[in-house]
């Protein structure tokens, strides 16, 4: 298989293992560093760690689809959180992810089909932020 992550990358991830007791707790911070080089963590870069760090393909999926601060696809070059907890659900969130969806012009990630009904839309996020207006703009939730 051919690999997607650099040399460098691969030499980074390897210069971790001292630091931490197992590969698989190497897994998060060599996911930021494969996400810093790609952009998103793609399945190839998923199997690329999974054998990297010897670590089964769907515990390395299982965390990256976890975490909010990975992305799965190519995102935009910014990105709007908004909180949609319970006490943020109850003061408004709602609101806030319609009128950005019509002030944006974007589909919020957790409308995305791929994603309807998954866990993954009902996680925490960042406090709101105020809606940037500039084109690119990939939403998350």
């Amino acid at each position: 298989m051919a690999r997607v992550l650099s040399p460098e990358t691969i030499a980074a991830i390897e210069k971790l293992y001292p630091r931490y007791p197992t590969r698989m707790a190497v897994l998060i911070p060599a996911l930021h560093l494969a996400q810093h080089q790609i952009g998103h963590i793609s399945e190839a870069v998923e199997l690329d760690l999974a054998e990297l760090l010897d670590v089964p393909p769907t515990r390395v999926r299982e965390v990256a689809t976890f975490y909010t601060m990975f992305h799965t696809e190519p995102a935009g070059r910014h990105t709007v959180r908004i909180c949609r907890n319970l006490s943020c659900q109850l003061r408004g969130a709602e609101r806030i992810m319609q009128k950005a969806r019509e002030v944006l012009k974007v589909r919020l990630r957790r409308d995305h089909p791929r994603r309807a009904g998954s866990h993954s839309s009902t996680r925490n996020a960042s406090p709101p932020a105020a809606p940037a207006r500039r084109s690119g703009v990939t939403t998350t939730s």
